[in-house]
């Protein structure tokens, strides 16, 4: 059964990558958005379900490992773009971690080689590879998936994760969340008022703490409010805050 299960995963990450191939391809072509050329593709084929979304995932995975330097913020979607790299170290702290990787997984081979067995070594050395592809994908991705804003909708992209939309009109508010000091993490304070113990629906952030609260006028699916850790908040408060003036024209900008 082993050896059906090893052919299986091989099979799902072979597929992957050549769906990987020739999507990107054609969005470089035709500047499309590589997430929707990868999603066409996949969804051309396998059913709206768990099943698709594993194969989108596992595609963004090798989009970026493989292509991530030919890609660029502006082929996503979107009139506005917003980074969030910078935010916390996000992108030194993904690097960090893939130097992590690089720095112990020969140390680690060498110990189980001699004191388990080989097989040992090479079965954790091929797993620790593998995660150190999902870093630099990740790495790759922080800096080149942005947040972007259409003319009816926010798409949150993060990282490897899930694209998640949210129409403009769904947004009951957006406000920003003011830092919060080492000192006076434990203490109760007016200044932060009802957003000192936040818990979102969803939070998009890495390592370090939120800069952005959007509350919804009702729930989608079950998220009726959303965390962000963006380099600037101010910009997408300020464009979202125009697009719902009735006198904004997007194509003007």
């Amino acid at each position: 059964m082993r050896w059906g299960f090893i052919a299986l995963f091989a099979a799902r990450e072979i597929s992957a990558i050549l769906t990987v191939a020739t999507a990107i391809k054609a969005a470089i072509d035709q500047h499309l958005d590589p997430d929707e050329a990868c999603e066409q593709r996949i969804k051309a084929v396998v059913p709206d379900n768990k099943l698709a979304n594993l194969l989108l995932f596992e595609s963004r995975v090798w989009m970026f490992f493989l292509l991530g330097r030919r890609i660029s913020p502006n082929q996503y979607r979107g009139i506005y773009h917003f980074s969030y790299h910078h935010k916390d170290g996000a992108a030194s702290n993904a690097f960090g971690w893939i130097m992590v990787i690089l720095f112990v997984a020969p140390l680690l081979h060498l110990l189980l080689h001699f004191i388990w067995s080989a097989t040992a070594a090479n079965v954790v050395t091929g797993l620790t590879l593998l995660s150190l592809v999902f870093f630099v994908a990740d790495y790759q991705a922080i800096s080149k998936r942005p947040i972007s804003l259409t003319k009816n909708t926010l798409i949150v992209r993060y990282g490897l994760r899930a694209a998640f939309t949210v129409p403009l009109a769904d947004i009951e508010s957006i406000e920003p969340l003011p830092l919060q000091s080492k000192s006076s993490q434990n203490k109760p304070s007016a200044q932060y008022g009802r957003n000192q113990n936040l818990k979102a629906d969803l939070n998009y952030s890495y390592h370090g703490s939120p800069n952005l609260l959007i509350t919804l006028h009702r729930p989608i699916g079950k998220v009726s409010s959303i965390t962000l850790g963006l380099d600037r908040p101010g910009a997408l408060i300020t464009q979202i805050n125009q697009a719902a003036s009735p006198t904004h024209n997007p194509e003007a900008d």
